[in-house]
């Protein structure tokens, strides 16, 4: 199937067929798994696609098609952990002197990473903000202020932090940051998290 069709069929047959084209190595009708971590690259380097298997792996390439297909992206990485999908997004994002806002009850990595590793590396600063009230978003806002990380939604109109040993039944409204500052516009924040 090719990455344009997915929107023609039904989520049902893309779920059994989407990233599922024949190999084109072998002719192999189901794409074999591919159980290399490393690949042979010409001297020239011309036309290489896979070199390693941590930076890109064809298995790893087949899901990322087909959850392009099933989500109707254009494209998508595939990551680790949710703390290295983070970090890419942010790294991707951020300059050096931006600030962050993020919820206080965020995963133990996902606070070291934000408070010591990028303000040392890359002259990141992150807030830590009670996010279930917007007066503290708006308080904590700065000029710098790029995006606010919340906990992941499990609906469109709220943030919990499922099970949070800071705060049991934390949730945070989503329409609420985007309010608070008439001098930020966080309305484009994205949702990262």
């Amino acid at each position: 199937m090719l990455m344009n069709d997915h929107n023609e069929l039904a989520f049902a047959t893309r779920c059994i067929h989407a990233g599922l084209a024949p190999d084109e190595g072998t002719g192999a009708v189901k794409r074999p798994l591919v159980m290399s971590n490393n690949f042979r690259v010409p001297f020239d380097w011309e036309g290489v696609e896979y070199v390693y298997s941590r930076d890109l792996s064809p298995n790893g390439r087949w899901l990322e098609e087909r959850l392009v297909a099933l989500e109707g992206g254009e494209d998508c990485v595939v990551t680790s952990s949710g703390v290295s999908a983070i970090n890419g997004t942010f790294l991707a994002l951020l300059n050096a002197g931006d600030h962050l806002l993020c919820s206080e009850v965020a995963y133990g990595s996902v606070r070291t990473m934000l408070l010591e590793h990028f303000p040392r590396r890359f002259g990141i600063q992150t807030s830590l903000v009670d996010t279930t009230d917007p007066e503290n978003v708006k308080i904590a806002l700065t000029d710098r202020t790029k995006h606010p990380l919340t906990p992941p939604p499990p609906s469109a109109t709220s943030l919990p932090s499922p099970g949070s040993p800071v705060k049991p039944g934390y949730c945070s409204r989503l329409t609420a940051p985007g309010r608070v500052s008439p001098t930020n516009d966080l309305s484009n924040w994205g949702l990262t998290w």
